[in-house]
């Protein structure tokens, strides 16, 4: 486990700090390259279908991304999760707390990336502009009282992490 420091100065659409939802119940978060990366559309539209799955034992879903809130807003909308929370931090400050770097030429280009895009692109996502820093590498966590428990750096850009798996957490009975 690790543990966080900035969690509180992060505050979702809705005014919620990540400190405060990570205090309350288990926060999944799910950190994206950029919205035009078909990677994270496949992420989103994934996690949309998984919801349900994934909440199922009280956890909370957050994204978090490099963009301004109405490109977010429309973007999270096509998934039908604009009702989630979501975290701008264009400076990558948040990114980088959490061990996120800046992926290489492999990382973001390499041929897992060419497979991993024509099987993303068969379930409908698509290339579009990037909004953001290109180069940053995506994550998933699972944070509980400002701890890590859970964690996927990604080795490629189109790496698939086990969202349910990750999700799944039973708050420790108090003693």
């Amino acid at each position: 486990m690790s543990s966080l420091t900035l969690l509180a100065n992060y505050k979702d659409q809705f005014g919620d700090s990540l400190k405060e939802m990570t205090d309350s119940s288990p926060v999944f978060l799910l950190f994206l390259r950029h919205f035009g990366c078909t990677f994270c559309m496949e992420a989103v539209a994934d996690v949309a279908r998984l919801r349900k799955e994934m909440e199922k034992g009280g956890t909370r879903i957050v994204f978090v991304h490099m963009g301004a809130e109405p490109a977010a807003k429309e973007f999270f909308s096509r998934y039908g999760v604009e009702d989630c929370s979501r975290i701008s931090d264009p400076d990558r400050l948040l990114y980088r707390q959490f061990g996120l770097e800046r992926g290489n030429l492999i990382q973001l280009f390499g041929p897992k990336n060419m497979i991993r895009g024509t099987q993303a692109f068969l379930k409908g996502a698509r290339v579009g502009r990037i909004q953001g820093d290109g180069l940053q590498m995506p994550g998933a966590f699972l944070v509980f009282k400002g701890e890590i428990i859970k964690r996927h750096i990604h080795s490629f850009a189109g790496d698939l992490p086990d969202y349910i798996g990750m999700a799944k957490f039973e708050i420790p009975a108090r003693a």
